[in-house]
């Protein structure tokens, strides 16, 4: 089920039947002790904790299962928007997912700091939230079935990077 959801805001990998094949027990096994290590705030192991077990599952599918189990916000879903404007890839590997996280703990601190005490507090779940919404409205046109044709993302260039780049699409990783 998370699978299905996650293909539906982002670009659809041709792997769902492997997915499939991981069993009830083994998946529950598997989120089970990636909740654990999340409530105890070790957010790598929690991520791990669920990919190692699970075939097909890399750190996006991981993030979409424990993002909205982090009740403080700290794990950010492993969006196609945040990856390409945090690294400028698609390439999901572990690395990269820790690379983003720093990057939105950076700059939700940022934006904390400019709040004054007023509005919600920024996390990075709610900055990757923003990012996708972005990513969809400004840079992919309408967030319907426009934004993708036969399984790609449409290009229209992308928000820029910490150095003034725009944002690319790059290769996709086998794992996501």
């Amino acid at each position: 089920m998370v699978v299905q959801w996650k293909f539906q805001r982002g670009v659809r990998r041709g792997f769902l039947v492997p997915v499939q094949h991981n069993t009830e027990k083994n998946i529950e096994q598997a989120t089970t002790a990636g909740i654990a290590l999340l409530d105890k705030g070790k957010v790598a192991q929690a991520i791990e904790a669920v990919c190692k077990p699970l075939d097909k599952v890399g750190p996006a599918t991981a993030t979409a299962i424990l993002a909205p189990l982090a009740a403080d916000g700290a794990v950010p879903f492993f969006s196609d928007e945040l990856c390409e404007v945090v690294t400028g890839t698609r390439d999901y590997t572990p690395a990269r997912l820790h690379a983003c996280i720093a990057y939105l703990q950076k700059k939700c601190s940022a934006l904390n700091r400019l709040r004054e005490g007023g509005g919600e507090e920024w996390t990075p779940e709610r900055l990757q939230q923003a990012m996708w919404a972005y990513g969809h409205t400004h840079c992919h046109g309408d967030a319907g079935a426009g934004a993708y044709e036969g399984g790609v993302r449409k290009r229209a260039g992308g928000p820029a990077n910490d150095d003034g780049r725009a944002g690319r699409a790059g290769k996709r990783s086998k794992g996501e």
